[in-house]
């Protein structure tokens, strides 16, 4: 069963539709992603995804948000669905893992003084706000809100806005124009 929108009793559960339009009105690098609920695990959230196109682009955009990945981690090759992979080889990625949790480089850490989850997938770097008001890690709240008008704040230094991947306007949970036009 394709779902083309949350009901609305879900959407406005927690946030009324005046509060959500103005988060939609004022962020333009952010998105408000409302969750599924049930038993998926995951939690009300706002994200951006910026692209990055090679390795080179990911270091220079990493390090204007002041991360530095380990060189190691860059020189690991993530695992490929399909083949078997050598002890060693399986170590050596878990490995890199690890130290990108060890050096708090992925997952949650700190933007500018504003506590983030980083996460670093295929050509985009996701950057999620949750928890501000309270560390509950799975609700938003006006407090987050701040912290993304903070963080767009800095984005803009750096002339993201073009660099922001839009695809997630596709997802049932995504709170956009595309998705949810009569919010806009």
């Amino acid at each position: 069963m394709q779902v083309d929108k949350l009901s609305k009793n879900w959407l406005f559960q927690k946030h009324s539709q005046e509060i959500m339009k103005k988060w939609m009105h004022h962020l333009k690098y952010f998105y408000f992603i409302r969750a599924w609920g049930g038993n998926a695990n995951d939690g009300d959230l706002f994200t951006t995804h910026i692209r990055f196109s090679n390795t080179n682009d990911l270091l220079q955009k990493l390090a204007k948000l002041d991360i530095i990945l380990p060189t190691f981690f860059l020189a690991t090759s993530p695992a490929i669905p399909g083949p078997a992979y050598a002890k060693n080889q399986v170590s050596l990625m878990s490995q890199a893992v690890d130290l990108l949790k060890e050096k708090r480089k992925i997952g949650r850490t700190s933007l500018w003084g504003k506590d983030v989850f980083i996460d670093i997938q295929r050509h985009l770097i996701a950057i999620s706000v949750s928890g501000t008001k309270d560390r509950n890690y799975f609700e938003v709240s006006e407090e987050d809100y701040q912290v993304c008008l903070f963080l767009e704040e800095q984005f803009d230094r750096f002339a993201w806005e073009t660099h922001i991947d839009r695809s997630m306007e596709k997802n049932v949970c995504c709170i956009s124009e595309k998705r949810y036009p009569e919010l806009y």
